[in-house]
Order: structure tokens, then C-alpha cells, then sequence
């Protein structure tokens, strides 16, 4: 959790920062991951050959799913043309890893050099492996754990399928898998795990991805206050930025909304840390108000040098908001302020002296000079 203690005026607000965490969504117990492989085919010929699906056993889909809660790793494979192998289908294996890289431009994604999880199943157990038991065999190890959690192995006549279960194998935050291949054809290829729509990938943020997350702070915090409101505006900017050291990656969210006869301003920052595959609102700032017209003292105007009598319906001094007027206009200021038009730009009206500031909201002020 990330706390900072920093007033700052947004929106023409004073704002106290309020710690909080959220996380993009709940956390999800299955991980799936797939790869689907091209059929192999021949090569022009004058002569009559044996289809290439028919040559080798050539893996067509495989498929794995990893469930958190149960500890629980199985996959499924089918080769091309898997009536003609049958029971030759080969074994097979794969890996499951936290730590994952994939290079700029590249669909592959490669696991650590000692993978988490290593999972090998088939029809019948290498000679070399010193585990002894039933010709069928599913097995996974884990990096720093002696021996191997032992499963089941069973084949239809088209599709293998593996699965092992252990309470060590629980608990733990994979996010990526590397398909090893077959006995037979080494692939290596891999792929980022997903939940539903949720991918493990490493999240490139934009406002779209951080809109829910600042959606999912506002109704954790405010409750049915938010879900509930009869007018609310809510946005994330567009403008991202990255911290060339760190790799973070932030954007600024602001949000308004009124329930019954109560108007809530609320801001909040919205992170990704390096090669992290959600976001997170680790400052979340607001205030309340109930809108009815307020004069303010001389000294609210001296704050911004301005002279005259200023008034808001929202309680905050508006002295900014005068010191900015200019031919009908004025803004609240700040660095990426802009992004927000509908809290921070005001249209203004002069009648009978004064001027009054309104913005889409319904945020206003007067000034009489």
C-alpha cells in the first residue's frame, strides 16, 4: 500500500490523499493457456508420399489449466490425424512460471532457465525416469522440492489428458507456460496464462484499462453512494507516463457524482508497476459537499490576488477560477487538467455586474469586481 499525505488543488478543490489498494479484479483460481500448431505438410513431389501428418506425430492443440484454490495442474493434447496414432501418441510436457520474458515484436514467451512447475504425462514412462509406477504417468516437480506430485493419465483414442493435484502445489502466482513438445518433436513454444478476459501478460496501461480499476476504488470506497448516483462523471486521461528507471507506468483519474442532495469530487492515480499484468489506485482522494451558495472572505481573494467579492456553490474558494477568467472563460489550472473538460473548463456569464462560472457539472462561482 502506498500512502502519501499531500494536499493539492484539483479541480479548484483542496484535496487530503486517502490511502487504498485495488487491484484490476478479484483473484481468479484457474489459469488456462493454448497453443494451436499448423498441420506439417510435404513438399512438392513427382512421387507419391505418405501425408507428413502421417510421418510424424505432429501435435495439432494443447491445451493446460492451472486452478490456485486446489493445487491442481492438467493438460490436454491432440495430434493431427489422431485416429491414424491411436495409442502411439507419444508423452509430452510443459513448464509453469512467475517469471516470464518475451521480446518486442515476438508472440513466443520463454520461461526462467529452473521453471516453477514442470509437468511430464504419457502413455508410458521413460526408462530413464526414476520414478517407478504404472506405464501411464502424469507428474509434476517443483523448483526447490524434492521428488514429484504424482496424477493420472488417460487417452480416448484422439485426446490425452493429464492431471495432477497437491496441496504444495497451491497458492502459487503463474503466469505464464512453455510447451516442451512431444517425446518425439521438441517445440518450446509458450504463451501468457488468462483468466476469462483477465491475461497474465504484462499490461500496457491506457485510460480504457484504467477507467474500471478507478470504477471498481470508487464503489469499494463510496458504496451504493456511487452506484447509485443520480449524475456522475467519471474518466481517466489518455496521457500516460513511464518512469524510464522504474518502468511504472501512471495516469490521473477524476470522477464527480451526486447522491441525493450530496456531491462527492474524487481523484485518484492509477499505476502498473514493471511487467506487472494489473493496475492499482494507490492514492485515492476526495471531499463532500452539499451545493448551495457561499461568500467568501477577502482573504480567499488575496490568494490569487484578485480583487472583488467572490462566491461558489460548492464551498471552495473560487479565487483561481477569477485569477484564469478570460473573454468568457476560465479553468481550474494544473498539469493535465485539460484531459478532465467537464470539471475543470468553465463558460461565464456577465449580468449586472457579476460574472458567474459554470462548469458541465453545474460547479460554479461569481465574481463581482
Amino acid at each position: 500500500m502506498l500512502c502519501r499525505k499531500s494536499p493539492s488543488v484539483i479541480a479548484g478543490a483542496l484535496t487530503v490523499a486517502v490511502c487504498l489498494v485495488v487491484t484490476a479484479q478479484a483473484h481468479a483460481t484457474v489459469r488456462r493457456g493454448s497453443i494451436r500448431f499448423p498441420a506439417p505438410t510435404n513438399p512438392p513431389s513427382f512421387q507419391p508420399q505418405v501425408p507428413a501428418t502421417q510421418q510424424k506425430a505432429a501435435v495439432d492443440a494443447f491445451t493446460i489449466a492451472y486452478d490456485d484454490v486446489a493445487g491442481t495442474v492438467s493438460a490436454t493434447m491432440r495430434l493431427h490425424e489422431p485416429a491414424f496414432w491411436g495409442a502411439r501418441t507419444p508423452g509430452a510436457g510443459f513448464s509453469l512460471d512467475t517469471e516470464c520474458t518475451q521480446e518486442e515484436g515476438d508472440s513466443d514467451v520463454d520461461v526462467s532457465d529452473a521453471p516453477l512447475l514442470v509437468m511430464t504425462f504419457g502413455p508410458s514412462r521413460p526408462a530413464a525416469d526414476e520414478v517407478a509406477g504404472d506405464p501411464p504417468y502424469a507428474q509434476v516437480t517443483r523448483a526447490g522440492y524434492e521428488g514429484s506430485a504424482q496424477g493420472t493419465y488417460s487417452f480416448d483414442g484422439t485426446t490425452s489428458s493429464a492431471t495432477v493435484s497437491s496441496p504444495l502445489l497451491a497458492g502459487l502466482d503463474v503466469r505464464c507456460f512453455r510447451f516442451h513438445g512431444t517425446d518425439s518433436e521438441p517445440y518450446l513454444k509458450g504463451g501468457w496464462l488468462s483468466s476469462g478476459a483477465q491475461s497474465y501478460a504484462p499490461l500496457e496501461l491506457t485510460r480504457f484499462a484504467a477507467e474500471p480499476v478507478f470504477e471498481d476504488a470508487l464503489t469499494r470506497k463510496y458504496g451504493t453512494a456511487f452506484t447509485g448516483a443520480t449524475r456522475r462523471y467519471v474518466k481517466c486521461s489518455t496521457f500516460i507516463q513511464t518512469d524510464e528507471d522504474e518502468g511504472t507506468q501512471s495516469t490521473d483519474c477524476m470522477a464527480e457524482f451526486r447522491t441525493g442532495r450530496t456531491w462527492r469530487y474524487v481523484y485518484a492515480s492509477v499505476t502498473v508497476t514493471s511487467g506487472d499484468f494489473q493496475a492499482s489506485v494507490d492514492r485515492l482522494s476526495g471531499r463532500r459537499w452539499t451545493r448551495r451558495w457561499q461568500r467568501h472572505s477577502r482573504r480567499c481573494a488575496r490568494s490569487w490576488r484578485v480583487s472583488g467579492t467572490l462566491w461558489s456553490n460548492d464551498g471552495v474558494c473560487p479565487a483561481s477560477l477569477a485569477f484564469r477568467y478570460f473573454r468568457g472563460r476560465t479553468s481550474t489550472g494544473g498539469t493535465g487538467s485539460g484531459a478532465f473538460p467537464r470539471i475543470t473548463q468553465y463558460r461565464c456569464k456577465t449580468r449586472r455586474g457579476v460574472i458567474e462560472c459554470v462548469n458541465a457539472m453545474g460547479d460554479a462561482m461569481r465574481w463581482r469586481r
